[in-house]
C-alpha cells in the first residue's frame, strides 16, 4: 500500500463517483478503478458497493476511511515540518498563482524583486483556487494570486483585491456570431457553454450567474472546465464557448474568438493576493511593498483586451 492509494480512496469515498473523484485528481478514470481495486485487494476486503448508477461505502469502507484520514492528516503535517524547518535556514519566497498570470502580473512584480532583493530565491507554483488557498494554510506557498476568498473562511488568512480584469467570451469561430465590437449574451444563450468546475471555482461561477441573471437568460450547459486553460482548450476544439478573464486571450489559437460582452455594466474578475496573517518574514513584507507599489504606479485595472484595442 502507499500514499497514491490512500488518496485516491479518500477521493472516490469524499466524492462518491468514479468521474468526479478521477477530474479531482487529475487522472483518467480507468487508471483510479484499477488502483482501488488494487486497494481492496492488499486490504482484503470491499471498501464499495458498486452499481452502475451508484457508489457507497461499505462498513469496512467507513472505517478504513476515519483512519486514511488520519494518515493523511499525519502525512501533511510531517511535510509542513519539513517546510518549516526549511524556511529556517533558507531565504526563500514561494509565490503561487492560477494558470495564466504569470504572462501578465509575475514578470512585472517579479523584476522589482529580482533587483531590490537579489539574495531572495524565488519558487513558483500554479493550480486553481481551492488547492492554492490549502497550500497557504499549509504553509507550501507564501503568498497566492487567485479569485477573491470567501470572508466567513478566510481565518488565518489575509486577502486583499490587487487587480481587475474584464470577463470576456470565447468561443470558436465555426460558430459564424457577427464580427461585432461586444457580443450580446442573447448571441450566446443557444450555443453550448463550457462551464467551470463548481467546486473548484465557486467565484467564477458566481460571475457567470450574475451574468445569466441580469440577461433573464440561462446557459446551456455542455461540459465542465478544469480552470480558464481547460476552458480555453475546450473551446478549440469546438465544444462551445467559455467565460473568462481576459488574460486569457493573449495566445487564443486562430480557432478562437475572444469578445468583450456587451452589457451596460461588464463583468470583472478580480485578482486577490493572499497570504498568512502571522507570517513576519521579512521576504513576504518585502513582496507585500513591491506590489502595492506595483499597483499604485499603474493602476488595479490591468485589462489585457482593452491594452490590445
Amino acid at each position: 500500500m502507499n500514499l497514491r492509494h490512500l488518496r485516491y480512496f479518500i477521493a472516490v469515498a469524499e466524492e462518491l463517483n468514479f468521474t468526479r473523484a478521477a477530474e479531482r485528481l487529475h487522472t483518467v478514470q480507468p487508471s483510479l478503478s484499477a488502483q482501488i481495486r488494487r486497494l481492496e485487494e492488499i486490504v482484503g476486503t470491499p471498501l464499495f458497493f458498486r452499481t452502475k448508477h451508484n457508489v457507497e461505502l461499505t462498513a469496512a469502507g467507513k472505517s478504513f476511511l476515519e483512519d486514511a484520514r488520519k494518515i493523511e492528516i499525519d502525512i501533511d503535517s510531517a511535510i509542513e515540518r519539513a517546510v518549516r524547518k526549511s524556511r529556517s535556514e533558507i531565504s526563500e519566497l514561494c509565490i503561487g498563482y492560477v494558470s495564466g498570470l504569470e504572462d501578465v502580473i509575475i514578470p512585472c512584480i517579479m523584476t522589482e524583486m529580482r533587483h531590490a532583493f537579489s539574495d531572495l530565491e524565488f519558487r513558483m507554483t500554479s493550480s486553481n483556487d481551492v488547492e492554492l488557498v490549502a497550500a497557504l494554510r499549509r504553509q507550501v506557498v507564501d503568498v497566492i494570486f487567485c479569485a477573491p476568498i470567501d470572508p466567513e473562511t478566510l481565518g488565518d488568512i489575509a486577502s486583499e483585491v490587487v487587480f481587475r480584469m474584464e470577463m470576456v467570451a470565447i468561443y470558436p469561430a465555426e460558430f459564424h456570431l457577427p464580427d461585432l465590437p461586444r457580443i450580446p449574451v442573447s448571441m450566446l444563450v443557444d450555443k453550448p457553454f463550457v462551464q467551470p468546475l463548481p467546486a473548484k471555482y465557486p467565484h467564477a461561477n458566481r460571475a457567470v450567474n450574475e451574468i445569466a441573471a441580469s440577461e433573464g437568460v440561462r446557459f446551456r450547459t455542455a461540459g465542465y472546465a478544469d480552470g480558464a486553460l481547460a476552458a480555453v482548450n475546450a473551446v478549440s476544439c469546438g465544444l462551445g464557448f467559455g467565460l473568462v478573464p481576459d488574460f486569457m486571450t493573449r495566445n487564443l489559437p486562430p480557432s478562437v474568438i475572444a469578445k468583450p460582452l456587451d452589457l451596460p455594466n461588464p463583468p470583472e474578475s478580480p485578482i486577490s493576493l493572499a497570504y498568512r496573517r502571522n507570517d513576519v518574514r521579512p521576504a513576504v513584507k518585502h513582496f507585500l511593498t513591491a506590489l502595492h507599489r506595483y499597483a499604485r504606479e499603474h493602476g488595479s485595472e490591468i485589462s489585457t483586451y482593452k491594452k490590445r484595442s
